[in-house]
């Protein structure tokens, strides 16, 4: 067990608002070693090794659909494959510098 938590937290910022150090606790007993397959796959360490907030699991096989957003955030989950947009609503100044941002890197529609 201590070998998985000084991995993770090389990788992982928990933050005690979205979740309980308990549970936490908890999902890191019962995934100990998938997490620590991944975190020492070579395709972690190609794609996040230099990552300050890397996926404690990989995603590609993450069960987004059983998990709650918070805790898909704790554990540094990129958004599901399935999200293919993005909102932004703002009034400010910001929001046409964004929006033209997007359009530069090839994305954005109004």
């Amino acid at each position: 067990m201590k070998e998985l938590v000084e991995s993770l937290l090389k990788y992982t910022k928990i933050n005690p608002e979205t979740i309980s150090i308990d549970v936490f606790n908890l999902i890191l007993l019962q995934n100990k070693t998938q997490i620590l397959e991944w975190i020492t796959s070579d395709t972690f360490k190609k794609t996040y090794k230099n990552n300050k907030y890397a996926p404690m699991f990989n995603p590609d096989t993450f069960n987004y659909l059983n998990v709650s957003p918070e805790l898909a955030w704790t554990l540094n989950m990129p958004l599901p494959p399935y999200f293919s947009f993005y909102m932004i609503a703002s009034h400010a100044t910001g929001n046409n510098a964004m929006w033209d941002a997007l359009k530069v890197a090839g994305g954005g529609q109004k």
